[in-house]
């Protein structure tokens, strides 16, 4: 049995630039971003629009596992 993956996570150093990038080159639409708490960490998450698999988008602090 084949198993796709149901999304597929980048960490992102700016957002909003990665975002602009991925729609230019690709046609990408996003949901909008939202702020989250993970382990400690403020974090920023955005999600493709598109089918299944998703793209997401992290943008982390530096010194956080989320951070490029």
């Amino acid at each position: 049995m084949e198993v796709l993956p149901f999304q597929i996570g980048n960490r992102v150093r700016d957002l909003e630039t990665a975002m602009a990038q991925l729609s230019e080159a690709f046609g990408v639409r996003w949901t909008p971003p939202a702020d989250l708490r993970s382990d400690g960490w403020d974090i920023r998450v955005v999600f493709s629009r598109e089918d299944p698999p998703f793209l997401e988008l992290v943008e982390g602090p530096e010194g956080s596992p989320w951070y490029v």
